[in-house]
């Protein structure tokens, strides 16, 4: 089981009300490292350089939907305690490529998205 820090909804580091760091595990830390995961380009994670979503190659210039779901998938999928995606949608909301989608975790279903606008 991993153990994660909170994060805001710029992906920062926060202090809560007793100037702490807020530690989640459980359906709350996969569902988050779902996200960073989601969130993370191709070629951006030093010690994983192969993994991260397809951003360039699907996102940018000609927008390739498909491509960019599989590779959303195919990270999501590598995030401690999931165990699938039975669901995955991508559109395009005023020009912002945008995901929602369904993890099924070791400790149950949760629902993602990139509600950064």
């Amino acid at each position: 089981m991993a153990t994660t820090f909170e994060t805001n909804k710029n992906n920062d580091l926060f202090l809560n009300e007793q100037n702490t760091f807020t530690v989640l595990d459980g359906i709350q830390s996969a569902s988050q490292a779902s996200k960073h995961r989601a969130e993370s380009v191709k070629g951006e994670m030093v010690l994983e350089t192969q993994n991260g979503v397809k951003y360039f190659e699907s996102a940018f210039d000609r927008i390739n939907r498909d491509e960019f779901r599989e590779s959303l998938i195919r990270n999501i999928r590598l995030t401690p305690d999931v165990e699938s995606v039975p669901f995955c949608e991508v559109f395009v909301v005023g020009g912002v490529l945008k995901y929602t989608a369904t993890i099924d975790t070791i400790f149950g279903q949760e629902s993602i998205t990139n509600d950064i606008a």
